[in-house]
C-alpha cells in the first residue's frame, strides 16, 4: 500500500515537463517591433525596422540580426532626408560582414520614382552599393529593364544592370 501511494505521489504532468524543456535557444534574443541606426561619423545613413528581430550570437562574439517577418530599410542622404527604401520578406544584418542581406519579394525604390524588384539584394554597407547577381526587373525613366546582376549606390541615384537581357518601354 505505501508503493502504491508512492507512485501517485510521483505523478508529473506532462504539460509541465514539456514547459520545463520546451525553452527557446539560448543564442537567439527575441525583439519585437526593432529599429536599428546605421551611421558613420555621426551621419545617419539608415534606419532598419521590422516587426520582429532575432538576434543570434556567434562563438567569435559577432551576431547576426534577423528580421524573420519582413524588413524595412530607409536610406538617408547627406542632408538627413530619406532617399530610397527597400522591403523585403526576410532580412539579415550580418554583422560580421558589414552586410545586410534581404530575399523575398524584394522591393527597393527612390524618390525619382525608379523600382526595383529581386530575389534578393545585398548592401555592403562599408561600400554603400547594393547589390544582387540573380534576375531583377528595374522600372527607371519610363523604360523596364530586366537581365541578371544590379549593382547601385546604396541611395539609389546610380545603377547599373550587369547582364541586360532586355528592355521594354512602358508607361
Amino acid at each position: 500500500m505505501a508503493l502504491t501511494l508512492i507512485l501517485v505521489a510521483c505523478e508529473n504532468d506532462p504539460q509541465d515537463i514539456k514547459r520545463l524543456y520546451d525553452y527557446p535557444d539560448p543564442n537567439i534574443e527575441q525583439v519585437e517591433s526593432p529599429r536599428i541606426t546605421f551611421s558613420d561619423s555621426g551621419q545617419v545613413q539608415a534606419y532598419v525596422r521590422g516587426p520582429l528581430l532575432h538576434r543570434k550570437s556567434g562563438a567569435s562574439g559577432n551576431f547576426t540580426d534577423m528580421f524573420i517577418e519582413g524588413v524595412e530599410v530607409e536610406f538617408l542622404g547627406p542632408d538627413g532626408q530619406p532617399t530610397s527604401w527597400l522591403f523585403a520578406d526576410y532580412g539579415e544584418n550580418r554583422k560580421g560582414q558589414n552586410e545586410v542581406y534581404v530575399r523575398d519579394n524584394v522591393l527597393l525604390y527612390n524618390t525619382e520614382g525608379d523600382t526595383l524588384r529581386s530575389e534578393d539584394l545585398y548592401w555592403d554597407i562599408s561600400e554603400s552599393i547594393l547589390y544582387t547577381d540573380k534576375f531583377a526587373r528595374l522600372r527607371s525613366r519610363g523604360k523596364l529593364f530586366y537581365g541578371f546582376g544590379f549593382k547601385a549606390k546604396d541611395d539609389f541615384s546610380e545603377w547599373e544592370m550587369k547582364a541586360l537581357k532586355g528592355v521594354a518601354d512602358v508607361d
